[in-house]
């Protein structure tokens, strides 16, 4: 399997549009397919998981965006639910940092 990322960070102010995809695409040789996307909180962010049928693959996109309105943090996870006996399950963590409108996240050091 090939995954862009584990991780999820929306970090950015209240008035921006905050999102992020994680392309995940089975290896042929254990393909699988992903049948459920189920978060852990869902509090602060909507999540759409697509089938792309590609050229010579098939390839999921979840795509991930913060719904909240205030400033502040929050963390949640979402786990996608496949029918590999070797990975039942593939788990993405979601980072959020929510900053008033006008004010620069905090750098990470």
């Amino acid at each position: 399997m090939t995954l862009n990322t584990r991780r999820v960070r929306l970090i950015g102010a209240t008035d921006r549009s905050l999102k992020q995809t994680v392309t995940i695409v089975p290896e042929k040789k254990y393909f699988f397919e992903i049948t459920q996307a189920i978060a852990q909180k869902g509090q602060f962010i909507k999540y759409d998981l697509a089938k792309v049928n590609a050229s010579d693959s098939v390839q999921y996109h979840l795509t991930v965006e913060n719904t909240r309105k205030e400033q502040g943090r929050y963390f949640d996870i979402i786990s996608l639910k496949t029918t590999s006996k070797y990975q039942p399950e593939i788990k993405i963590s979601v980072f959020g940092s929510i900053v008033p409108p006008n004010q620069q996240p905090a750098a990470k050091n």
